[in-house]
């Protein structure tokens, strides 16, 4: 319902900022959560792009009870900083070692409780795994494990960092995704080998596995 109000140019013109009367046009669907929007933590923020005749983007963005300190679950948007804070890491590392990139097969191993290995993924053309073929699968089918090899390549504390440094500081990814990852698990990520081609004998880069203080929790 909100997606196709919202689309609409002579409503928001007429509204302003269109979130909340837009919510109250439905009260038999919303009518409970805007009753004690506290309770259940309603946040909405909607930037909407309009083109102009040049065909150059203009961007406007409505608000709704957005409190930055108030804790609010981002689900799979998560991703979308994942991987660019992956491809982020990747292109730093490049500048050192000759041959690193996106594309580089990789292979992950485990080194702690409830990790696991990646020699092959069947998703990609050549079978093998790689930052390139996570982020398609994180951005074209919003997938869970894609998501939890960025976390381990960039790390936890590291993307805490890096956010923030990116001026996102009310923003922390805390863990993998549907793998019940909770506590000191979530502190150590995976050795990780990158190599020159698919044959997986050449190695370019080699990652040890990652531990941050256990005061990072």
């Amino acid at each position: 319902m909100l997606t196709g109000l919202l689309s609409s140019q002579a409503v928001l013109a007429q509204l302003g900022n269109p979130l909340r009367h837009l919510l109250r046009a439905d009260t038999a669907r919303f009518g409970r959560v805007l009753r004690d929007p506290a309770r259940y933590r309603v946040q909405i923020l909607y930037t909407r792009i309009n083109r102009d005749a040049q065909n150059r983007p203009h961007f406007r963005t409505y608000r709704y009870r957005v409190r930055p300190r108030e804790y609010f679950y981002p689900a799979s948007t998560i991703k979308l900083p994942a991987a660019a804070l992956a491809l982020e890491k990747l292109r730093s590392l490049a500048a050192q070692v000759p041959g690193l990139a996106p594309d580089s097969p990789l292979r992950i191993d485990s080194a702690y409780a409830g990790q696991t290995r990646v020699v092959e993924d069947t998703s990609a053309a050549n079978g093998r795994a790689s930052i390139a073929q996570y982020i398609r699968k994180v951005l074209l089918v919003s997938d869970n494990d894609a998501f939890n090899r960025l976390y381990e390549f960039v790390g936890r504390g590291p993307l805490k960092a890096r956010l923030r440094a990116h001026g996102y500081r009310n923003t922390r990814i805390l863990h993998r995704l549907s793998v019940g990852d909770s506590g000191f698990r979530t502190l150590h990520t995976n050795p990780f080998v990158f190599y020159a081609d698919s044959s997986l004998q050449r190695p370019l880069y080699v990652q040890p596995e990652g531990v941050q203080p256990a005061r990072a929790m």
